[in-house]
């Protein structure tokens, strides 16, 4: 303190030091230098806590622009060391979690409790296929919500699955306004991806009149400005990052109120970074339109180098948009197919299969097909069409259930109920495949695409139609812009880190699956489905019917020895009308074989089980009637090197009520 004047003090001469070992009183006159004895003055530091730590690569590679945020709001971004620290923080608890596109972390959150600040609270990052972050918006992170007269929010009165989704647009006549209402996501697609798959669910509501024509879709490259138009619109966009339009995914207007499912290919964005951009647009006038969205998601996988692009690609039917007559086969029935103006996806014209007048309901077919030769060296086979479905039996009677291709005509094929439908044939015209089984009223324009490489090499034709049975309701099916690329073969890309290991895991095809036969058997179904169009039924689900049986389906898969890890996940739809409560059959014991035992109670389950059909570990043994579809997840890492059957199934005892469960999206992803 030598060389220091006081210049002013409280008390009277004097200086009063409060220390933690006692208290000094130094004298001194005004002007006069403060002399000895020297002291030292403790630094107190009153502007908070921190919390810090590092995220690093289960190698120990440091992890850079990793977010970690509190569940009070703040935020750090690792540097490129990996380190993070979040200064000025109040005492008390809070839960940190990190977030990264294609990035998962353990542990995904970890709660701490300041003072004293917390050093080395680190994370571990390990990169996975999904790029979305905060997919089902049960948090409050990765999604931003732009500032609008009507902004978008997370909501929790709608959720497709979970307890919140995003909803956009206005709900409340009452606040009818001019308004944009989005939400989006950066996202950058890595160079070296191989695939790029986004998918999300929307539910859409709308006032306004559906007669009342779309505003005019944005011109691609044209920056998304919100510019005042004429007409509500429910969108879904790729922006590139100065927020120019890249393309176009959904522009419609729908009140279908209904969860619905979209699939799109992003893989030509590889080397981007680009927004997903999904919202409403309300014009304020007449009616109100929003949206909710749940479940994004963007699988992210990338191979050692970039594949090189396919060699040129070509559309293989001929008037794909049915803007001329002629090229497309229209088998003569009592109410044939035909060319329609009455609704066109682009253009003036489409096809039209059904019945769209109500005095003209009959028992009929009404399809049309066209035939194709996919070539054997093919690296895409894509079949893309839009449908506009109207139906209106949906509402007395439940969706048909899928019938298995015949391998024989299909018009010889005994049907109960309208239907539409989407079929493979054969160069014979025998029916070998079902792309779209349906009977739905959905009023808009819906995009279907499926990867037909399974049969390259072959002359196929695809069908389109909708039967009607001549009673209740009449339905039809607008179908436009079909298209089945055909693109030159590049070289085979390395692995990714991550294999399936499972055959037909969306139970869209009829191949991987063994059904044992039993009193009632399991089988494919429509009837419920996690995604579009299929799941497998076990159990049963018809009124009336309640027997003693098993119902069963499985697969045979052998693990890898060399995986660092293998994950199996699936969604399960359980139904049942047992009386819940009651105690559940006993599990069997591992080591037993599971066959044809009578059980006291009807039970849900998923098995292990060796190549001898003995069970070696018992994954679910319930009894469940939520009847909302559950993820479930199981680590089957331990047997690696092992060839196993997993085997799912509902059992009946014959008495009470009945049960049954659906499964769809099933994976057995084995990474290196």
């Amino acid at each position: 303190m030598k060389g220091k004047t006081i210049k002013s003090f409280i008390g009277l001469g004097c200086v009063i030091l409060l220390l933690a070992v006692g208290i000094i009183a130094v004298s001194a006159q005004e002007g006069q230098p403060l002399v000895s004895p020297s002291i030292f003055l403790p630094v107190v530091h009153r502007a908070g806590h921190t919390i810090s730590g590092q995220v690093l690569s289960p190698q120990n590679i440091p992890i850079s622009g990793v977010m970690v945020q509190t569940d009070k709001g703040q935020s750090a971004v690792t540097d490129q060391y990996g380190n993070y620290s979040i200064d000025n923080l109040k005492g008390g608890t809070y839960t940190l979690s990190p977030s990264l596109g294609g990035i998962v972390f353990s542990p995904s959150s970890s709660a701490v409790v300041v003072p004293p600040s917390v050093e080395k609270l680190n994370f571990t990052a390990d990169a996975q296929c999904e790029a979305i972050v905060n997919s089902g918006f049960e948090g409050n992170t990765g999604w931003e919500f732009p500032a609008t007269e009507y902004p978008a929010s997370y909501d929790t009165s709608q959720a497709h699955s979970g307890n919140r989704s995003a909803r956009t647009g206005i709900t409340n006549p009452a606040d009818n306004r001019y308004s944009y209402s989005s939400t989006r996501q950066r996202i950058s697609i890595p160079s070296g991806a191989t695939s790029a798959n986004l998918s999300f669910w929307i539910k859409p509501y709308s006032d306004e009149a559906m007669a009342r024509s779309l505003p005019d879709e944005p011109a691609i490259g044209s920056l998304w400005q919100e510019v005042q138009m004429a007409g509500d619109v429910q969108y879904a966009l790729i922006l590139n990052t100065s927020g120019a339009i890249l393309q176009q995914l959904i522009w419609q207007k729908s009140d279908s109120r209904t969860w619905t499912e979209y699939h799109f290919n992003l893989l030509a964005y590889r080397g981007q970074t680009i927004y997903i951009h999904i919202g409403t647009y309300n014009d304020g006038y007449n009616g109100v339109s929003s949206m909710f969205v749940d479940d994004v998601s963007l699988e992210l996988c990338a191979g050692g180098t970039p594949p090189p692009p396919p060699g040129p690609c070509s559309n293989l039917f001929k008037n794909p948009s049915f803007e001329w007559t002629g090229d497309w086969e229209i088998p003569y029935t009592a109410y044939p197919a035909g060319y329609s103006s009455a609704r066109a996806h682009t253009g003036a014209r489409s096809m039209r299969t059904g019945i769209t007048y109500t005095g003209d309901n009959r028992y009929s077919y009404s399809d049309f097909r066209q035939a194709v030769h996919i070539p054997s060296g093919a690296a895409v086979a894509m079949a893309r069409f839009w449908l506009y479905t109207l139906s209106g039996e949906t509402s007395t009677l439940s969706q048909p259930e899928m019938i298995t291709p015949t391998g024989r005509p299909f018009e010889e094929t005994t049907l109960s109920g309208d239907v539409q439908y989407v079929l493979v044939l054969d160069q014979y015209q025998n029916w070998i495949d079902t792309l779209v089984w349906q009977r739905t009223n959905e009023g808009y324009w819906h995009f279907y695409e499926f990867d037909l490489r399974p049969y390259s090499g072959r002359t196929i034709y695809l069908q389109f139609g909708t039967y009607n049975d001549g009673y209740y309701g009449i339905s039809s099916m607008f179908v436009d812009d079909v298209s089945l690329d055909d693109c030159g073969t590049p070289p085979t890309p390395p692995p990714g880190p991550c294999t399936e290991l499972l055959v037909n895991n969306n139970f869209d095809g009829n191949t991987g699956w063994e059904i044992p036969v039993t009193v009632y058997p399991a089988g494919f179904s429509n009837a419920q489905y996690h995604s579009a169009f299929r799941a497998m039924r076990t159990g049963i689900v018809v009124s009336g019917v309640n027997l003693l049986s098993y119902s069963d389906f499985r697969q045979r898969v052998s693990i890898p020895y060399n995986t660092n890890s293998t994950t199996l996940r699936m969604w399960i739809y359980p139904i049942s009308g047992e009386m819940l409560g009651q105690a559940l059959p006993p599990q069997p014991t591992p080591g037993s074989s599971f066959g044809e035992t009578q059980m006291t109670g009807d039970i849900q389950y998923l098995l292990v089980m060796d190549t001898s059909y003995n069970i070696v570990e018992v994954l679910m043994w319930r009894l469940s009637d939520s009847q909302t579809w559950t993820n479930l997840v199981f680590d089957l890492s331990k047997y690696r090197g092992w060839t196993l059957l997993l085997q799912w199934g509902t059992y009946n005892d014959g008495g009470g009520g009945t049960s049954a469960m659906y499964v769809d999206d099933v994976t057995l992803q084995a990474c290196h």
